[in-house]
């Protein structure tokens, strides 16, 4: 309901003006990402990337990649969840960027996977495919076995959709 909303907003706003007064930048922009969790779960979309924008522009300018990067895959799949692909699309190419140059595997894994999923989604199969090889070979340095089978899996995923059965297990 509206009241429930105008309340969840009023204890966001409250926990985003306790961390700004204490300058603690990156517990701001969770707090801002917090505010935008609870809004994207609740189909206000618009609310919910008014809070991960806000979160964006705060890490951009304070120089924090991590939180940077995590408020762009959020505000990249409420954008994608929500059918603003053109919006989408930018935010995650920015997440893999930025993940890059932190040359943070783990960061990068994700970044691929969730890049890979929007191509996947989008039925730009081929892309998908490129996204989540670079991952599989990101993981097989690493030796992740979890990781290596949820790799393969979205790859057979794309080949099984194209009907290419044969290739799903090479």
């Amino acid at each position: 309901t509206a009241d429930t909303s105008s309340g969840f907003r009023l204890y966001y706003n409250e926990g985003i003006s306790l961390a700004r007064s204490l300058h603690d930048k990156p517990g701001e922009i969770r707090m801002l990402c917090a505010a935008g969790d609870h809004f994207a779960g609740r189909t206000k979309p618009d609310s919910a990337v008014l809070y991960y924008v806000k979160g964006l522009q705060l890490a951009r300018t304070s120089g924090l990649q991590q939180e940077l990067i995590s408020s762009l895959w959020k505000a990249a799949k409420t954008y994608e969840d929500n059918s603003h692909f053109d919006r989408a699309l930018p935010l995650y190419q920015e997440a893999l960027k930025e993940s890059r140059k932190r040359n943070d595997s783990k960061e990068i894994m994700i970044s691929l996977e969730n890049l890979g999923a929007f191509f996947f989604y989008q039925n730009k199969d081929s892309a998908a495919v490129d996204c989540f090889n670079q991952q599989l070979h990101l993981v097989e340095q690493l030796g992740d076995s979890l990781e290596i089978s949820q790799c393969l899996n979205n790859i057979g995923l794309v080949y099984s959709k194209e009907g290419k059965y044969l290739k799903c297990i090479e």
